[in-house]
């Protein structure tokens, strides 16, 4: 799955988020980040592999400031949006994005 966050006010990257995707019980953790080395820039979607799983169990995002927003199942092979405080506001299959 790929991840797009949406956070409100200044940081509307979401960057400093932490995002948990749990997968048949197993909990996976990526942060957003906006750049790891000298002139360089990380990709702001968190892509998280499943496995063979057919979905994510669910998500947890911890928002920089302390919110938490928790979703419930996202099928595989899915890039979803989530709003900060809204939850999923678009999910596409992968590749379907313009």
């Amino acid at each position: 799955i790929r991840l797009t966050l949406r956070g409100t006010g200044a940081n509307r990257s979401g960057i400093g988020a932490r995002v948990e995707v749990t997968v048949g019980g197993e909990t996976r953790q990526r942060v957003v980040k906006s750049g790891s080395s000298y002139a360089s820039q990380s990709e702001l979607p968190i892509t998280v592999g499943l496995g063979t799983a057919a979905r994510a169990d669910g998500v947890r995002v911890v928002w920089p400031g302390g919110a938490v927003d928790d979703v419930s199942a996202i099928e595989a092979n899915r890039e979803v949006v989530i709003a900060q405080g809204t939850g999923i506001v678009e999910t596409l299959p992968i590749g379907r994005r313009n």
